[in-house]
C-alpha cells in the first residue's frame, strides 16, 4: 500500500478485513503529528493495481506532516530554521514507483490546511478529490478559502513520463491581501483579527479615513490566475522548468504613503511622512501580468496607481536559480522640491535581496545639479531635483 511517511502517529477505529484480502478502516480520530484527521478507507488488493478507496476528513492537517510526500524533509520542517546559502525550493526526490504500484480515489474535506509558515495564513475548508490512476495523481476540482476568499482550480503529476510532468490551473477570487499575507502587515498588525468582518472594516479603513494610520503595507482584494506547467522529480524542478502565465489585480487596495515615497526616492515627501506619520493612499488600480519560461518569470506589465504616484515595476524572478532582479520606477503627480527620481533596484538570491538606486539616473542628476550651482547659483543646484510632478490621463493598468 502507498501511504505518504509521516510523524509517529495515534489511532482510534475499527479495521476489518473481508474475503480476497480486502481492508476497511472505519478511523474515527487520528492525531499524525500535529495534524486531526479521521475517515473511511477501503483497500482491496484483487485490483491491480491495489486500489484505496474512502474519504479523508479532519479538523487540521499540517502540511509539514506530509513530509516526503510533498518534498519537505518532513516533521519539524515548519520550525528548522535552513542554513544561509541553501536553497528555499524543496531538493528532494518523489518517490514515483510508488505513485505507480496503487490507484486510488478518495474525497478530502479538511476545515484547516497549515501552510507552516508564520507569513502565511491557513487555507480553509479544503475541498479535493485525490485521484491516483496507472501513476496520474490528480486533485480535480480543488477549492479552499482563503481569508474571506476562495482558490479554485485543479493540479496533476504525470509521473508515468521521463522527467515527471506536473500541470496546474489555479484561480484566487476576492482574497484579502494583508489577511493572508501576514508579512504585508506592520508588526502591531500582524496578530490582528483574520475574520472577514475585521478585515472589510480594516480595508474600508484604509480607502476612507485619510487620517487613519497605515496598518499594511499593501492591502486590496486579490483577484490573480495561475496556468503553468513544469517537469522534473521534485519541487525545485518543476518550479526551475516552469512554463506559462500568471496575472493579478487588486481591488479596493490601499498601499503605504512611506512605501510609495521611498519607490520614487523622494527625499522631502518621505522625511513629511515619516514625521507627520504613515497613511494608507487608496489604489486606483493595481494589475500584474508575468510569463514564465524555463523556470524565469517575466513581468510584461505591473503597476500600482494611486493619487500620489504610479509606480511600475519591471523585471525577472527565477524560480530556476531562486534570485530575483527588479527594477521600480515612479511617476509622481504631486510637487516635491526634493527627488532624486531614479529607479530603486531589488536584486539578488531570495533569502537576502539587496535595495539600492540606478546609478546611471543619480549620475545624471547629480551632474545637473553641479553643473548649475557651478555656474548659476548654489540655489541652482535644486533645480534639477525638484518634482513638479505629472497627473496620469489615461488609465495606466489597462491592457
Amino acid at each position: 500500500m502507498t501511504l505518504p511517511r509521516t510523524p509517529a502517529f495515534a489511532l482510534q477505529g475499527r479495521l476489518g478485513h473481508e474475503g480476497g484480502g480486502v481492508w476497511r478502516l472505519a478511523a474515527r480520530q487520528a492525531s499524525i503529528g500535529g495534524s486531526l484527521l479521521a475517515g473511511n478507507f477501503l483497500y482491496d488488493p484483487r485490483r491491480q493495481p491495489a486500489m484505496l478507496s474512502g474519504r479523508l476528513s479532519g479538523a487540521r492537517l499540517l502540511l509539514s506532516d506530509l513530509g516526503p510526500a510533498v518534498g519537505t524533509p518532513g516533521e519539524g520542517a515548519a520550525s528548522a530554521q535552513a542554513p544561509a546559502g541553501e536553497r528555499v525550493l524543496p531538493q528532494r526526490e518523489f518517490d514515483f514507483r510508488a505513485l505507480r504500484s496503487m490507484d486510488a480515489d478518495v474525497d478530502v474535506a479538511v476545515d484547516m490546511l497549515d501552510l507552516g509558515s508564520e507569513a502565511l495564513a491557513p487555507l480553509r475548508e479544503l475541498r479535493t478529490r485525490i485521484v491516483l490512476e496507472g501513476g496520474v495523481l490528480q486533485l480535480r476540482p480543488l477549492s479552499a478559502r482563503v481569508v474571506d476568499g476562495r482558490l479554485t482550480g485543479f493540479t496533476q503529476l504525470d509521473g508515468r513520463e521521463r522527467p515527471a510532468r506536473w500541470s496546474a490551473r489555479l484561480e484566487l477570487a476576492d482574497m484579502d491581501l494583508a489577511g493572508w499575507i501576514r508579512s504585508v502587515r506592520k508588526p502591531p498588525a500582524r496578530a490582528a483579527s483574520e475574520s472577514p468582518a475585521a478585515l472589510q472594516q480594516r480595508r474600508d479603513e484604509a480607502r476612507h479615513t485619510p487620517a487613519a494610520a497605515a496598518q499594511a503595507y499593501l492591502t486590496g482584494l486579490l483577484n490573480a490566475t495561475f496556468d503553468v506547467t513544469g517537469t522534473g522529480g521534485s519541487t525545485a524542478q518543476i518550479l526551475g522548468s516552469l512554463e506559462g502565465r500568471a496575472e493579478a489585480h487588486l481591488r479596493e487596495g490601499s498601499i503605504s504613503h512611506l512605501v510609495t515615497e521611498l519607490a520614487g526616492a523622494d527625499l522631502a515627501q518621505t522625511l513629511g511622512v515619516v514625521v507627520r506619520g504613515d497613511r494608507p493612499l487608496p489604489l486606483r488600480c493595481a494589475r500584474v501580468r508575468a510569463q514564465v519560461h524555463e523556470g524565469v518569470l517575466v513581468t510584461s506589465s505591473a503597476v500600482l496607481d494611486s493619487r500620489d504616484s504610479t509606480l511600475r515595476a519591471s523585471g525577472r524572478v527565477s524560480l530556476r536559480e531562486e534570485t530575483l532582479a527588479m527594477r521600480v520606477t515612479a511617476r509622481p503627480k504631486d510637487f516635491s522640491p526634493l527627488a532624486l527620481r531614479v529607479p530603486v533596484l531589488v536584486a539578488g538570491p531570495w533569502r537576502n535581496p539587496e535595495f539600492g538606486i540606478e546609478g546611471r539616473g543619480l549620475a545624471r542628476r547629480s551632474a545637473a545639479a553641479v553643473a548649475l550651482g557651478a555656474l548659476v547659483a548654489p540655489a541652482a543646484a535644486l533645480l534639477p531635483l525638484i518634482e513638479r510632478g505629472r497627473a496620469e490621463v489615461t488609465d495606466p493598468c489597462a491592457p
